[in-house]
């Protein structure tokens, strides 16, 4: 391979009051190993990882990294021992890495894998004209999807499909999603095709607009007042479930004070602050369960491309802000004071 590498590579992170510093790098053409798969992107989702990173919240390993938690592209070549894949394969990249030999690989937890090295993160990412990736981590695509939807369903649509799970979200249960960027937005979608009633939460109007237009039974302002006794009351009583998104301290708190009695609140914002006391007590008094909800399994994105695939995930409305690569550094500048569930941006190498 000679073909040129342009990515976007975080060099320095913004931390400490310091501007940090991204650039679009030209690099040679990356080698494989045997088990490896190069694939040319054809679209990149941003992810709030992306935004951490930038700020110093979370430290890739090894600077400069190419950032990019996930996307889609086609195969240009397979190392020796991948021989599931083929030049010219549509395929999706799934962002995490995993060993497939553990006791969470071989149980289907493959996203806590302790000896993976996650994109963007442990090794280089797809943002990026050229990806490698581990052959366990692609799946096959629709060839007749645009790959801006297959981007956008390896991140923004996979973390709270495995968040809605960890949660316990089904048929005839209420939903309060905190938080209706990208990932919550697709969450009131999901959630709904799962059976549940959703109340979306967010300090935005126009947000808050969107999420009832895509079948929220009601909206709540994110901002001023007791966000959490608003929800128990137009629900009467609380949700079955909330689901936490932005990472802020007060809709952490607002989250669990949303339930009712007995209900599970399922956290996915990173930079979470600490729970006050009196949320603690509730904790134990009404027998509430809080869960953690991370990178989506290998599963979660094979089911979500078949629900895709199979048109019972319906996507038409999901209508991503598209930029080019080289724009990404403005784009993740001006996201930077979002709360960490930004808007959909899908990124086209140039």
């Amino acid at each position: 391979m000679t073909e040129p590498q342009h990515a976007l590579r975080l060099h320095a992170p913004a931390d400490d009051g310091g501007a940090g510093e991204l650039r679009l790098d030209e690099l040679p053409a990356p080698t494989l190993d045997e088990h490896e798969v190069l694939v040319r992107v054809e679209a990149s989702v941003l992810d709030p990882d992306d935004l951490a990173a930038t700020a110093g919240a979370i430290r890739p390993r090894g600077l400069p990294r190419t950032l990019g938690r996930g996307g889609a592209g086609v195969v240009v070549a397979a190392g020796t021992a991948s021989d599931d894949w083929a030049a010219g394969d549509p395929v999706a990249i799934d962002g995490g890495a995993s060993c497939g030999r553990c006791v969470y690989c071989t149980t289907g937890r493959d996203n806590l894998c302790v000896a993976g090295r996650r994109l963007g993160l442990e090794r280089d990412g797809t943002h990026a004209r050229l990806v490698v990736v581990d052959g366990r981590h692609l799946v096959p695509a629709p060839g007749d999807v645009d790959p801006a939807q297959v981007a956008m369903l390896t991140r923004t649509v996979a973390v709270p499909y495995h968040a809605l799970k960890r949660a316990g979200v089904g048929e005839d249960v209420t939903l309060a999603v905190h938080g209706c960027g990208g990932r919550g937005l697709h969450a009131v979608l999901l959630a709904q095709l799962a059976g549940a009633e959703v109340v979306a939460v967010d300090a935005d109007a126009a947000r808050r607009d969107t999420a009832l237009a895509w079948g929220a039974i009601a909206a709540v302002d994110a901002t001023g007042g007791d966000v959490g006794a608003r929800v128990r009351e137009v629900t009467e009583g609380g949700v079955d479930c909330s689901l936490e998104l932005t990472g802020r301290s007060e809709q952490l708190r607002a989250a669990v004070e949303s339930l009712r009695p007995g209900g599970r609140a399922a956290l996915v914002g990173t930079g979470l602050g600490a729970l006050p006391g009196a949320v603690l007590d509730r904790l134990t008094a009404d027998e509430l369960d809080v869960v953690g909800a991370g990178d989506p399994t290998l599963q979660d994105l094979g089911e979500l491309l078949d629900l895709l695939a199979d048109h019972r995930l319906d996507l038409s409305r999901s209508l991503p802000r598209r930029v080019a690569t080289h724009e990404l550094p403005d784009v993740l500048a001006e996201l930077r004071e979002v709360d960490g569930d930004p808007d959909l941006v899908v990124a086209t190498p140039g």
